[in-house]
C-alpha cells in the first residue's frame, strides 16, 4: 500500500469563532502547524492543507517551512467537508488512503493516529461510543467521495470501522471561544 495523503481541512467559514480556526495560536504557533507537526510525529507523507481564499497568503507563509505540505484551495467551503476532501485528492497522485485531519479537531494522540495508521479498512478512532479524528478512507470510499456531490455529507458516503481509544480529548471541538479554555487543556497534555 502507498503512503496515505494526510488531509487538513481548514477552509471552514469560522463563524462561531469569530477568526479563522487555523490561525489560532496555540503552544506558540498557529493550529494548523501544531496538527501539521503532530502528523509528523507518525509519518512523512504528502500533507495538502485545504484553505479558503482569503487564508491563501497566511496558510501559504505557514507551510513554507515543512517539507512534503502544500495547499489548495476551496473557492465554496460552504458546500462542506466533501468539496474539501474532492479538491484534495484531485491534487494528489495515486491516492489509495487518505487522513483526515479537521484542524478544529486536535484532541487525538499520536498513538492514536499511529493505530490508525495501520488499520486496513475506512477507521476513525472511538471513545465513549462516540466516533472522533482523525479518518482514514481507503481505496473504493475514496471512489465514492470522487463521485459525491460536494455539500454530500460524509456520514452518507461511506461508513467507518470504530477502534476504542483512551484519548481524553478526543472529541474537543474548537468551535466558539468557550473551547479556547479547553484547547488550552489539552495543550498541556501534548505528546508531541
Amino acid at each position: 500500500m502507498t503512503e496515505p495523503l494526510f488531509i487538513i481541512l481548514a477552509a471552514g467559514s469560522s463563524t462561531r469563532m469569530g477568526e479563522p480556526k487555523a490561525l489560532i495560536e496555540v503552544c506558540e504557533r498557529p493550529l494548523v502547524a501544531l496538527q501539521i507537526e503532530r502528523i509528523r510525529r507518525a509519518s512523512n507523507s504528502q500533507i495538502i492543507v485545504v484553505t479558503r481564499e482569503d487564508l491563501e497568503d497566511d496558510i501559504d507563509e505557514i507551510i513554507e517551512v515543512y517539507d512534503n505540505v502544500d495547499y489548495c484551495i476551496n473557492h465554496e467551503p460552504e458546500k462542506g467537508r466533501t468539496g474539501s476532501l474532492q479538491i484534495a485528492i484531485s491534487n494528489a497522485k495515486d491516492v489509495s488512503k487518505i487522513v483526515v485531519v479537521p484542524v478544529d479537531r486536535p484532541g487525538w494522540r499520536i498513538g492514536t493516529l499511529k493505530k490508525l495508521l495501520k488499520q486496513n479498512q475506512s477507521s476513525c478512532p472511538m471513545k465513549d461510543d462516540k466516533g472522533g479524528h482523525p479518518v482514514s478512507i481507503l481505496d473504493d470510499d475514496i471512489d465514492a467521495i470522487k463521485k459525491a456531490k460536494p455539500d454530500d455529507s460524509l456520514r452518507d458516503i461511506f461508513k467507518t470501522y470504530r477502534f476504542d481509544v483512551s484519548d481524553q480529548f478526543l472529541h474537543l471541538n474548537v468551535d466558539s471561544k468557550k473551547d479556547m479554555e479547553t484547547l488550552v487543556q489539552f495543550a498541556e497534555t501534548l505528546d508531541y
